[in-house]
């Protein structure tokens, strides 16, 4: 399946796309390889969330765009922002190059709107800088707000600037955080327009086209099935349905919010609880003893 059906067939049947992260994790990735007999590249749920483009300011969703022609191609590991050519047209970058950037500020009493920093900076540096000073990195909201940039780009005669729109990078898709070793995967996942990942057996993991055919594999849970046997006294014409009720909400309040669901057994008569055999050592008649077992 490609990387999007195999999510949401993992979804509907499982849990999620497998996150892989822990030795723990890895160790349950190949011994379903083992038992499958298969051992090479398969989905798992990390992915490059390409379609996340949004503004700095108050994270405005992205309605107005001017890209390039194949832009943004989404390549490179980590953070990924745009910058502004003096033609007005619009690229993708790493967020950790150094550019020069413009601010906006949106206070009453601001003489301009749109305020051009000739200091380079990272795309976060110039977010810093413009939030302590102005209002934030600017947002394009029309075209008439691209112009004004690429006008004054072309006035000061610069060829680009950092802008306000950034995106996310690298995900699990049941939003698991990162550890340290999925950092490091996900620095050598730089092929562009190649947005989802996979792994085999021996951990190699590589990103490829989301469209893809491909295995996959889905997290799911290991449940673990107890059984014991439970005895109460109760009265000679107890209730089966009533006594098994409520011994089961007892038994669940003790357990209180413990990861835990209680069932109770049936006998093949359709009943819970069975009479225990007592042995009467006086004319007093002693309380019937039921016993039954519960998963």
């Amino acid at each position: 399946m490609s990387w999007e059906n195999a999510q949401d067939y993992c979804r509907k049947n499982h849990i999620d796309l497998a996150t892989v992260q822990s030795d723990e994790d890895w160790m349950n990735l190949r011994e379903v390889a083992v038992e499958k007999g298969f051992y090479g590249f398969a989905w798992i749920g990390l992915y490059d969330d390409i379609n996340s483009w949004r503004w700095s300011y108050q994270d405005e969703s992205l309605e107005f765009d001017s890209w390039y022609p194949d832009q943004p191609d989404n390549y490179g590991a980590g953070p990924q922002c745009a910058m502004i050519y003096s033609s007005g047209l619009w690229s993708d970058y790493s967020c950790d190059n150094t550019r020069y950037f413009v601010c906006s500020d949106e206070s009453a009493n601001a003489t301009e709107k749109m305020v051009l920093i000739k200091t380079q900076k990272t795309w976060l540096d110039a977010q810093k800088y413009c939030r302590e000073h102005h209002t934030d990195l600017v947002t394009i909201r029309s075209q008439d707000d691209n112009n004004q940039i690429a006008n004054l780009l072309n006035l000061k005669a610069m060829s680009d600037t950092w802008i306000g729109l950034y995106r996310d990078s690298w995900k699990w898709s049941d939003q698991a955080s990162f550890t340290s070793s999925t950092e490091l995967v996900v620095q050598k996942l730089i092929t562009a327009k190649e947005d989802c990942a996979g792994t085999d057996y021996n951990r190699a993991t590589d990103d490829k086209y989301c469209t893809a055919l491909n295995n996959f594999y889905c997290s799911t849970v290991k449940k673990k099935q107890q059984v014991i046997r439970v005895q109460v006294k109760a009265s000679e014409n107890a209730d089966d349905a009533t006594l098994s009720a409520l011994v089961l909400r007892k038994l669940q309040q003790t357990l209180g919010d413990q990861d835990v669901t209680l069932t109770w057994k049936k006998q093949p008569n359709g009943k819970v609880f069975q009479k225990k055999k007592t042995v009467r050592k006086s004319n007093n008649a002693s309380s019937p003893v039921c016993s039954r077992s519960f998963k």
